[in-house]
């Protein structure tokens, strides 16, 4: 197989792994917030859309100047860092004692990682200018399939052993697959 192919199929399946793992907490992230003590009906709505809207606004900022890291460092170091990041973030939501240090850990969510962007501009620059389509077409896939298996799997580990756990869990499914 072509060393590009490879590439592309070990970061399709990397991105679906690191997806899953970031989207484990998602469907009962307004539950969480009121283990955290919020409680007030719009209060957890108030909560939620701050925490979903988080790492987007961080993340706005970010990309572009990882982007210059990656031109100069490269861009599979890029790729790990945000998944190292990740893991470590995705875990430590599962320790926050208030909701202010989830907010916290989401905006440095969106400030250290990004695997998506990371993982399009690692295939871009090893894909064949004539095959980019395909392989950006195909990596795009692993977003929307880890989108849809970690809320599922998040939502039955957070069922079965809590919240808190499912959060760790996912963090270690990230550190694991940043190797």
């Amino acid at each position: 197989m072509k060393h590009w192919k490879v590439n592309l199929y070990t970061v399709w399946f990397s991105q679906i792994l690191s997806i899953m793992s970031f989207n484990f907490g998602m469907p009962f992230l307004p539950f969480y917030i009121q283990q955290l003590g919020i409680t007030a009906p719009n209060d957890i709505k108030f909560y939620s859309g701050i925490l979903n809207a988080a790492p987007a606004v961080t993340m706005a900022i970010m990309c572009p100047i990882w982007g210059i890291i990656s031109d100069k460092y490269g861009r599979k170091l890029m790729l790990i860092r945000a998944m190292l990041f990740a893991s470590f973030i995705i875990g430590a939501t599962g320790m926050v004692a208030n909701v202010n240090q989830l907010i916290i850990l989401r905006l440095l969510q969106g400030v250290f990682t990004g695997t998506v962007t990371a993982a399009q501009i690692l295939v871009a620059a090893n894909t064949p200018k004539n095959r980019i389509s395909y392989a950006l077409g195909f990596l795009s896939s692993s977003t929307f399939i880890g989108q849809s298996i970690g809320p599922v799997i998040g939502g039955i580990v957070a069922e079965f052993v809590g919240y808190r756990v499912s959060f760790i869990i996912g963090g270690i499914l990230m550190f694991l697959i940043s190797y």
